[in-house]
């Protein structure tokens, strides 16, 4: 009886083990080798006031990665909690459940932009697979991420589809256009009447340079749904611009951030969930590690009353964004729905320590406590 006992704690113990210590994919089902950190970009430019093109990099870099079906990629707030950390490249891997971890650095940035690249493993052993530099002409910029993404895909042994070399974006930028574009996200993010109306004053520029490029309609479109959305303006003002959208989608069909904002619309100013979910679903098949899609398709499956999903999905988003309080915040409102109140309260409690100031969490905190 007492060999059966112990054979039984031996057992636990290993699957405790397997379960909180080896990199958790789930539902990704990604070869935990092909699962990527990219780390913020390094600015080693001399010019200290290039913080926004720095951070536009490196959302463009992982969203380029990002696109790949085969990749799993680490969501940008994730990546930011280990800007200038002195973790080794091992405790960061075990901390994340991911082997590939890329560290980049600007050079500089002028007529052209040079990137170097450093590509490390972390299992079985710490090892560096990679250091390059990549440069381009400033107006090629979009081509860099490509070049960085085929090399890098190299090394770990991922080929790209032929539906993922479709997607590659490669054409000429105007320099000036990208500059006001990456001004415009990095204030767009900061979710503050007065960042928002500055960041539509930057895409505008980048839409009145260059006309036939998506990305700033996206982002205008998106601007007016997030103003009116958060409460910053009334919807009447708002709902006649959200029509960027629609040129955005002229211009460039297979832009995710278009179709995802589109079934936003859909679901939260519409109420026509069957489009919304058409459209959210083609943003994740564009783009299948886009975190918020994730999330916010978690979300449209509670209405639709498909909560096995909606936790499906949910989790998912977290496993790309485990350090995010709103992806933690959202996800705990889908396990909340879903009556799992012990998971709900773990993961507003961990919004809540990333960041005690998150006011959201605090209230959602209260409602679940009081159920």
């Amino acid at each position: 009886r007492l060999s059966i006992v112990f054979g039984i704690l031996i057992i636990a113990l290993l699957a405790y083990t397997l379960y909180y210590l080896l990199p958790k994919i789930g539902n990704l089902k990604i070869d935990p080798a092909k699962s990527v950190l990219v780390l913020p970009f390094e600015n080693f430019t001399g010019t200290d006031t290039l913080d926004y093109f720095m951070a536009g990099m490196h959302d463009a870099m992982i969203g380029e990665i990002g696109k790949t079906k085969a990749i799993s990629v680490k969501s940008k707030t994730t990546a930011n909690a280990y800007k200038d950390t002195e973790k080794s490249i091992p405790e960061i891997s075990r901390e994340l459940g991911v082997n590939t971890i890329i560290e980049g650095a600007v050079l500089s940035i002028g007529d052209s932009v040079s990137l170097q690249v450093k590509l490390y493993t972390a299992y079985p052993e710490e090892r560096e697979l990679m250091v390059q530099n990549f440069s381009v002409e400033r107006s090629q910029i979009l081509d860099l991420y490509n070049k960085v993404k085929k090399e890098v895909f190299e090394q770990i042994n991922v080929i790209l589809s032929p539906e993922d070399e479709s997607l590659l974006e490669s054409r000429s930028i105007d320099p000036e256009a990208y500059d006001a574009f990456l001004r415009g996200q990095y204030l767009w993010e900061h979710l503050h009447p007065d960042s928002m109306r500055k960041a539509i004053d930057y895409f505008e520029i980048a839409v009145n340079i260059e006309p036939d490029w998506a990305a700033p309609y996206a982002m205008l479109g998106s601007s007016w749904f997030a103003q009116a959305y958060l409460g910053f303006i009334p919807w009447t003002k708002a709902l006649p611009k959200m029509k960027y959208l629609d040129k955005a989608l002229e211009l460039d069909p297979n832009s995710a951030i278009t179709h995802y904002n589109v079934g936003i619309i859909a679901a939260w100013v519409e109420w026509d969930w069957e489009k919304a979910e058409k459209e959210l679903l083609k943003s994740l098949e564009l783009y299948p590690n886009y975190v918020l899609c994730r999330i916010y398709y978690a979300h449209l499956l509670m209405i639709r009353r498909r909560p096995d999903e909606a936790v499906q999905q949910a989790n998912i988003a977290l496993e790309l964004d485990p350090l995010s309080p709103l992806i933690l915040d959202l996800n705990g409102r889908v396990m909340q729905n879903a009556g799992d109140y012990t998971t709900a309260i773990s993961r507003f409690e961990k919004a809540y320590t990333i960041n005690p100031n998150y006011g959201m969490v605090v209230g959602h905190l209260e409602g679940i406590y009081y159920d």
